[in-house]
């Protein structure tokens, strides 16, 4: 003899798991949305010691004696922010 009954089985299987990103609240707490659709990409001439893991709360520091440079380009795709609904599509 069962403690449940099918009905509150089939209940709580049907419960969703809410997803919680521990990582992204821990490391990356706040975001910056940007007005421009441009992307700009910095580069470092010649052999660059990179860090393997680069804290996003610590700031580092700027080699200016190596130079360095700017480019800018603008994608084929920018990702909307807001949610499309396929039912909405057909209204």
């Amino acid at each position: 003899m069962s403690m449940y009954t099918t009905a509150q089985l089939l209940a709580a299987n049907e419960q969703k798991f809410k997803f919680d990103p521990l990582f992204l609240c821990l490391f990356f707490r706040e975001s910056y949305p940007f007005t421009t659709e441009k992307v700009y990409l910095s580069q470092i001439p010649g052999l660059v010691n990179m860090a393997l893991y680069v804290s996003p709360i610590v700031s580092g520091e700027v080699i200016r004696s190596r130079g360095g440079s700017t480019s800018e380009f603008t994608p084929g795709y920018v990702k909307p922010k807001h949610l499309a609904w396929l039912s909405e599509a057909f209204v």
